[in-house]
């Protein structure tokens, strides 16, 4: 065999050699790759056990696999395991610190264990992500759970300069200075956003700002606006009916409280523990005087909630408190007619024929 030739077969030798060796190579890495993807649709299904145990097996193969460890930190949080969920979130960032995801949920770690290190780590995330919305936000959280709120103020500002301003923001920081003992400025705060984007949601605190300070004309000025911004915003439609009924303006207050009761918007359950209230708790002369127009509107509540046991009950309770009696047994006969299964119905018919001794 000539030198030639045996260089010739040595160089062929090599290459078949370095072919082997890559294609195990990359066999591996495809098995540790669908390992991997194996774990993650094991934990999406809540196996953690399963998850748990095929991700250590990729990561005594390829300590370097972040995938893995990130998800190892992931069921470590569902063990309440935080330090090692803290330990796999680290190595996690470590190989691959520029991943967002790991940062994010390193930094999320950090708010239960050391909230000054998660401040941190939001503001290094904000300076790498600046288009992140949510790190705005929770940052604000962070501050004001550290009681600073100057901080939390600036980043509210910066997210309207980036972001735009919203009513949620406006509310945030107008809350932020009334706990800062900044009352003027707080409610100046919400003008100024109101008189630029006018909502119902600022609308209304507004006006139950000024309803507090007794001042009627402005506090339904600022309710009939938000009214007719969204006309079923039940906060407004309640607001406006309490304004009118808190000043005695019972001509605008029952067909305020109408409008209230006929928005399907709002529920049953509010709409009853509000008219429970006005029954039990108004002066007896205003029930008296008004008997009439209040009977309307639980006429006009039954007929917009029919299948709705609270209704039922409430009007018992408002004849039996207005003397007619007979008609109280009425309406809990018919609630415990139609929900014969409900052991609130049967027990408040029970109840009220004990109470008005009707022992038979």
């Amino acid at each position: 065999m000539t030198e030639m030739r045996k260089y010739i077969i040595l160089i062929f030798a090599g290459l078949i050699s370095f072919s082997i060796g890559a294609y195990c190579q990359s066999y591996v890495e495809r098995e540790l790759e669908n390992m991997t993807l194996s774990a993650v649709e094991k934990f999406n299904e809540r196996k953690f056990k399963e998850a748990s145990d095929i991700l250590l097996d990729v990561v005594a193969v390829d300590p370097t696999s972040d995938a893995a460890w990130y998800y190892l930190g992931q069921i470590a949080i569902y063990a309440s395991d935080t330090e090692q969920a803290e330990k796999c979130f680290k190595k996690a960032v470590d190989l691959d610190p520029d991943n967002f995801w790991y940062r994010y949920r390193l930094a999320k770690l950090y708010v239960f264990i050391s909230r000054e290190v998660a401040i941190d780590m939001y503001e290094k995330l904000m300076a790498d992500f600046p288009k992140n919305y949510d790190l705005y936000l929770e940052i604000v959280e962070l501050y004001v759970s550290e009681q600073d709120y100057e901080k939390a103020l600036q980043t509210i500002n910066d997210i309207e300069n980036v972001f735009g301003p919203t009513e949620g923001l406006a509310v945030y920081a107008y809350r932020i200075l009334y706990t800062m003992g900044k009352y003027e400025e707080a409610v100046e705060h919400l003008r100024r956003y109101n008189s630029k984007y006018s909502s119902p949601y600022v609308l209304t605190i507004l006006a139950d700002l000024e309803l507090s300070e007794y001042d009627d004309t402005t506090a339904i000025r600022f309710y009939d606006e938000a009214i007719e911004l969204d006309s079923s915003y039940s906060p407004a439609l309640i607001g406006r009916a309490e304004a009118s009924r808190i000043f005695r303006r019972y001509d605008e207050y029952f067909p305020a409280l109408d409008r209230y009761v006929e928005n399907p918007a709002a529920g049953s359950v509010e709409k009853t523990e509000y008219l429970s209230a006005l029954v039990e708790k108004s002066d007896p002369n205003f029930i008296r005087r008004y008997q009439s127009r209040i009977d309307t509107t639980m006429i006009k509540l039954v007929q917009i909630h029919p299948e709705d046991s609270l209704v039922y009950n409430l009007r018992g309770l408002y004849y039996f408190y207005t003397g007619r009696n007979d008609e109280a047994v009425h309406q809990f006969r018919e609630c415990m007619d139609r929900y014969p299964e409900s052991y609130n119905a049967n027990v408040t018919f029970v109840e009220f024929l004990m109470y008005d001794n009707r022992w038979e």
